[in-house]
């Protein structure tokens, strides 16, 4: 699923979200507490009281994402007459899709979503679905709750699940759901066993559940905001005051990082969270791209690096697909954030004929929910792939861009990279360790464990992969990528 919109001349530059006009309505309902996961309930958890709140009277989404399937949608915030913000998301005529904020996080398998919430307007074709709220599976598959249009026209909740190839299985139909009014909607679902379900409650009661089945994936993302539809003309528009996601997950023993000095793992410690190898073909394991035409970002069979499959990105002078610099690239909603301790692996490889250039271009970079260059990148810069970090003091006060590794281009050779970073807006906690072809790396300050902030404090990131380049190069520009897995410890 898309993500922020990246934009600005002067360096890769996410969209930020845009504040939209005030739009009065009556007023809403307060969000109560979320429902406590106990360990008396569940003995064998281990709790995570979740801090990724959506900060919508704060005009923030923090270590949440943008997530929409077509131009025209529309996320922004609004203010409101009575005080306070709302979080407005709409898709537009013609060119509907999903329109949401989301949240990832490490496989769990107790994941409660929340959201008080106003449907304002949905055209829905009778006997037809649109989530409200979703979470979804590692493997793809999901538990959606939100409005079915009844064979007599009327909207009523609902809760169901979706396949990995987006089949609605499992639906279960419940009250009339009012347009134009704020509900409390809660989606509480369990993964992993054979108890698993969705309940789905609105204002506090319970209205509909999923039977119970057996699951063996956990769930990975949250998300609130307007689903999938099967017609472009199934527009809506959304309204969100508050919204909260919890999760629990059962306790184990995380796989230890290798000592200082030895090769790069084979196998990456921690809980995978996130593939992105191609090896299904084609884009799905990814959440969005950004190209000018189908044939800039293309799966490949020949050459690859691992498996069957590996993406090429092209880049030709004036390839501006959102106005922001010249660009092929796909994105996923990662959500690192404050104290994540993720490992990355994956292989790049420039074309032969990559054109040499001292104008900036990125191959692969960590994106902050907010405006400014990424916090953590890799550039191409003449004939070397420099490892950068911009750092901020918060939004849009940049103090500073430090290259702290560079290594040669060797065009046409595959170089294998694995990265084990500590996400923090402190200088004190963050770290990026690095390994090309298996070679522990040395940075610029002597280090093999650079210590520096590799988050905008307080701002969440995602991860982008492919080729983004500062608009005029000469020359046609191709890179390819393949391999990408991300893993998450403790």
């Amino acid at each position: 699923m898309p993500m922020p919109r990246p934009g600005s001349a002067d360096g890769p530059r996410p969209r930020a979200v845009r504040r939209a006009p005030v739009l009065l309505l009556a007023a809403v309902c307060t969000l109560p507490a979320l429902v406590p996961l106990t360990a008396s309930a569940a003995p064998s958890f281990r709790l995570t009281r979740s801090d990724v709140a959506l900060q919508i009277d704060r005009g923030v989404l923090g270590s949440w994402s943008e997530l929409t399937a077509r131009p025209g949608a529309a996320i922004g915030f609004e203010p409101r007459s009575a005080g306070g913000r709302v979080l407005r998301l709409a898709d537009a005529p013609g060119a509907a899709g999903y329109v949401a904020v989301t949240r990832t996080f490490t496989p769990k398998t107790v994941i409660n979503v929340q959201a008080e919430a106003a449907l304002v307007r949905q055209q829905l074709r009778r006997g037809k679905v649109r989530a409200v709220i979703a979470v979804t599976g590692r493997d793809g598959s999901s538990y959606q709750a939100g409005v079915y249009r009844a064979p007599a026209g009327h909207l009523r909740w609902a809760v169901w699940t979706k396949n990995a190839s987006g089949g609605v299985r499992d639906l279960r139909v419940a009250t009339l759901a009012r347009l134009g009014s704020f509900h409390r909607i809660a989606l509480s679902t369990r993964w992993g066993g054979a108890r698993s379900r969705a309940i789905l409650s609105v204002n506090g009661r319970t209205v509909a559940r999923t039977p119970l089945q057996k699951r063996a994936t956990a769930g990975t993302r949250a998300i609130i905001g307007l689903g999938r539809v099967s017609k472009m003309t199934e527009t809506g528009m959304m309204l969100v005051r508050s919204g909260r996601v919890t999760t629990a997950a059962p306790t184990a023993v995380a796989v230890a990082p290798p000592p200082a000095g030895q090769p790069a793992p084979d196998v990456l410690p921690g809980t995978p969270i996130f593939r992105g190898d191609f090896e299904t073909g084609g884009l799905s394991q990814w959440g969005g791209l950004q190209r000018v035409a189908s044939d800039r970002i293309t799966v490949v069979r020949s050459p690859v690096r691992q498996g069957s499959f590996a993406a090429r990105f092209e880049v030709r002078n004036g390839d501006n697909p959102i106005g922001f610099g010249d660009r092929a690239e796909v994105q996923s909603s990662t959500g690192e954030s404050e104290g994540d301790d993720r490992w990355y692996a994956w292989s790049t490889m420039l074309a032969a004929d990559y054109p040499s250039s001292s104008a900036w271009q990125v191959i692969s970079q960590w994106h902050a929910n907010a405006d400014g260059s990424p916090p953590l990148a890799f550039y191409v810069s003449g004939e070397n792939i420099l490892l950068q970090a911009n750092r901020y003091s918060g939004p849009g006060s940049q103090i500073g861009t430090s290259t702290i590794w560079r290594g040669p281009l060797r065009r046409g050779q595959w170089q294998d990279i694995r990265m084990h970073v500590k996400w923090s807006g402190s200088d004190a906690v963050g770290f990026v360790e690095l390994w090309v072809g298996g070679a522990r790396q040395t940075f610029d300050d002597g280090s093999t464990r650079r210590a520096i902030r590799t988050l905008m404090p307080g701002v969440g990131a995602y991860f982008k992969q492919g080729l983004y380049r500062q608009s005029g190069v000469a020359g046609t520009g191709v890179v390819y990528h393949d391999g990408l897995q991300i893993t998450s410890v403790g």
